[in-house]
């Protein structure tokens, strides 16, 4: 499974942009690669204008019969993220193979975490004991959760 990439419009009501949208396939792919490669050098920051700004919608996947979406904001990510390496004894270049949603909590700000780590996050298409015990041995997973 290689992470692809295609480009797609997307727009609100604010502004017009065109944004790289990340997408799975099960082929191999440079198109990330390429993506990366072509992508503007130059771009624009978005200051916050407070650090209660929101970074990120998540979608609950209805576990309470009542699906929901939830803003995180700057703060309360940063400091779950912070909460997370150390709670969970996040070191440094950590490889971890997700076997749960990320959606669901946002992966307990655990993607952002291994991230700051300077780490891997390995995502899977299909769930199958094979292709997680692989996935294991071929990435040499060294953090996963199994809810």
């Amino acid at each position: 499974m290689q992470v692809g990439a295609s480009r797609e419009s997307a727009s609100s009501s604010s502004n017009t942009a065109t944004l790289p949208v990340l997408t799975i396939s099960d082929t191999d792919s440079d198109d990330y690669e390429n993506l990366v490669k072509n992508s503007a050098s130059q771009f624009d920051i978005r200051w916050l204008v407070s650090e209660l700004d929101p970074i990120t919608l998540n979608y609950t996947s209805g576990t309470t019969s009542r699906p929901k979406g939830v803003v995180y904001n700057h703060r309360g990510a940063y400091l779950n993220t912070i909460a997370t390496v150390l709670a969970y004894d996040i070191t440094t270049v950590p490889t971890c193979l997700w076997t749960v949603p990320m959606f669901h909590c946002n992966g307990w700000n655990l993607p952002w975490g291994v991230a700051m780590q300077g780490g891997t996050n390995v995502c899977l298409r299909h769930f199958t004991a094979k292709v997680i015990f692989d996935s294991i041995a071929r990435h040499k997973v060294t953090h996963m959760g199994g809810l």
